[in-house]
């Protein structure tokens, strides 16, 4: 049964909140949501993190009407070569630059791996992979595609024995787990001593979102441009840097590189934000701008 219930912040752990604004309500979510008029989107005092109040737990049914092909909007035909081939090579390297080349094959889950673009480059490598995807029907399809095994479950409730794998890969999903500390969990029990989690989420402290939360207020609108966790792609948390920092160190990580990238081609990836028409430009904005990427091994004092 999907529910709403407050929560303390999901990084610091503490619940010391201060209002960021009024989130924007999808047709979706009002029928989805209960309590969503009384909703917030707010930012933990001590660690920075942006989520909702109260935190929508929606059940499976839900989930499946809220994460449909609406969320994912009109694809320009640039963003499918970044999404399935540069993005996916790109961060691979990173990790092999890492873990170092003349280790032997890894093993990886990719936790939320969708449609599977990342485990189908990390096959071309030689690389022992499968997938955790709480879609059934994305499950079934990446696992028919790529013939690998794709678990259809929720990451809170992965059953994957400790210390059997050499990689864990995330690629923009925590920031729609209501308790983001669960995947961070569950990543530190599976991975071996010495192991890497790489993980990609959008950045919430985007300079043009600060910039975006100044026009709002001066428009005279409550609105929070940090997060949207009631409408399309339903992030019900936000992440910065320094939240991210104390995510992975409180889950008992060591950071071993965060970067923060531009988020100019974020304007190119849906038809929306290009030219509309010869004399006028879509007034659409993309919700965050950037995107943190992370390496990290478990803590050798853990």
């Amino acid at each position: 049964m999907t529910e709403a219930r407050h929560m303390p912040c999901g990084a610091w752990g503490a619940d010391k909140p201060r209002p960021a604004g009024v989130p924007r309500v999808s047709e979706q979510a009002k029928r989805t949501t209960p309590d969503w008029e009384a909703m917030r989107v707010v930012q933990c005092s001590r660690c920075g993190l942006y989520y909702a109040a109260p935190m929508p737990f929606w059940d499976d049914r839900d989930l499946q009407a809220l994460y449909s092909t609406e969320c994912f909007g009109d694809e320009s035909p640039w963003w499918p070569h970044v999404r399935t081939q540069v993005d996916p090579r790109r961060r691979l390297d990173a990790i092999e630059k890492e873990r170092g080349k003349e280790q032997p094959a890894p093993r990886m889950p990719d936790i939320g791996c969708g449609q599977g673009y990342a485990l189908e480059h990390a096959l071309q490598r030689g690389w022992d992979v499968w997938g955790l995807e709480p879609s059934k029907a994305w499950a079934q399809r990446t696992a028919t595609r790529l013939g690998v095994k794709v678990w259809a479950q929720r990451i809170e409730e992965a059953e994957v024995p400790a210390g059997t794998c050499d990689i864990v890969f995330s690629d923009r999903v925590i920031e729609h787990l209501a308790e983001p500390m669960a995947m961070m969990e569950v990543a530190h029990r599976v991975l071996k001593p010495g192991g890497v989690a790489y993980l990609v989420t959008p950045n919430a402290s985007a300079l043009v979102n600060h910039f975006r939360s100044m026009a709002f207020r001066l428009s005279g609108l409550r609105r929070s441009p940090y997060i949207e966790p009631l409408g399309s792609a339903y992030h019900v948390v936000g992440l910065t840097p320094h939240s991210l920092s104390v995510l992975a160190e409180r889950a008992r990580f060591e950071v071993r590189d965060l970067l923060v990238r531009h988020g100019r081609n974020e304007w190119r990836k849906e038809k929306k934000w290009r030219r509309a028409s010869s004399n006028r430009w879509s007034c659409g904005l993309p919700s965050c701008l950037g995107s943190l990427s992370a390496r990290a091994r478990p803590s050798t004092f853990c």
